[in-house]
């Protein structure tokens, strides 16, 4: 506001000075030359001058403070996920199998090449062939004819030789089911599982077990031999016909049976005499006491085990037994 009031008494100034020269003539006198100007003055308006923008203290205070321009800062990127990777194929496995076996190959040595050799063949001198020389005359062969004494006696030697080596449970020649006559002896050699058998009996179900024992170890050299008895109860009523019917068909049984014989009593067969006598574990030498006793025979014709009714075939003892005979050297191999 100093400044305008110095321009404007500045200006005042001015025109005082044109209007006094302008009104020399008109007024002369001091009053009338003060009242024109004090007219011009008040009726003249002094020219709008911008101040200069001088902020005072106050207004510094409360002007608003600058905007701060922030700088992006970005954020540090996530790191990326690695992706899973892939199942290798079949294929691919197979492949890579193939270049890890090629790089672990020893590189192949240069094949040599083959020395010649020159051989020198040296003329071959031929002997002056000798002079033929006569055989000797041929002596006749001088034929002994045994005598029939001499015959007699080797046979009876053979057959003394062939009684002692057949074991005494084998030493006997039983009748099938079908009606042939079979050698016990031509069981020799493998180890033998003898059951006296019944069609009606509460035991008659291992039958089943019976089949499967003989279709597992039959190829390493186990027969099954069945024995069927009617000296229990009257359980094996039928004919050798009708077992043989009612043994295939409910049971499929392919092991070897053997006709109806009797086990136990005044007429209990020589073989079950021989068998009973035997002190084998686990029931020892005793009669036979129900229809499905068991009796285990080893290579050697050795009765090596007793087992009663209620042992299971596919019992875990029986079977050990079983493998453990199984697994001796035939006598006749080993003579070999």
């Amino acid at each position: 506001m100093t400044y305008r009031w110095m321009i404007v008494a500045m200006l005042v100034s001015v025109c005082t000075l044109a209007a006094c020269s302008k009104k020399a003539d008109e007024d002369t006198s001091p009053e009338g030359v003060i009242g024109s100007v004090l007219d011009d003055a008040v009726g003249t308006s002094a020219p709008d001058v911008e101040e200069p923008n001088v902020e005072t203290p106050e207004a510094i205070e409360d002007a608003p403070e600058p905007a701060v321009v922030e700088e992006a800062v970005e954020a540090p990127a996530a790191p990326m996920e690695r992706a899973k990777p892939a199942k290798p194929t079949l294929m691919a496995t197979l492949a890579e199998d193939a270049i890890r076996e090629t790089m672990e190959k020893p590189a192949k040595a240069p094949a040599e090449e083959p020395i010649v050799e020159l051989v020198v063949e040296e003329p071959v001198v031929e002997a002056p062939a000798e002079p033929a020389v006569a055989p000797p005359p041929m002596r006749p062969m001088l034929v002994v004819t045994p005598t029939e004494e001499a015959e007699d006696v080797a046979e009876e030697e053979a057959a003394e030789e062939e009684d002692a080596e057949v074991p005494a449970v084998l030493d006997f020649t039983m009748t099938t089911i079908d009606g042939t006559e079979k050698d016990l002896a031509d069981y020799q050699g493998k180890v033998i599982l003898i059951v006296n058998t019944a069609s009606r009996c509460g035991y008659t179900p291992q039958y089943a077990n019976l089949q499967a024992v003989h279709e597992y170890f039959a190829d390493s050299g186990l027969a099954v031999l069945g024995f069927p008895a009617n000296n229990f109860g009257g359980q094996e009523p039928g004919t050798d016909a009708e077992i043989a019917t009612f043994c295939t068909t409910n049971y499929g049984v392919t092991f070897d049976m053997f006709s109806k014989i009797s086990v136990a009593g005044d007429d209990r067969h020589e073989l079950f005499d021989v068998l009973t006598e035997a002190d084998a574990a686990p029931a020892g030498a005793a009669a036979v006491a129900w229809n499905f006793e068991k009796f285990l025979i080893a290579r050697d014709g050795t009765i090596v085990g007793h087992y009663t009714s209620a042992t299971d075939p596919g019992d875990p003892a029986l079977l050990e037994a079983i493998r453990a005979e199984l697994a001796k050297e035939d006598p006749a191999d080993a003579d070999d």
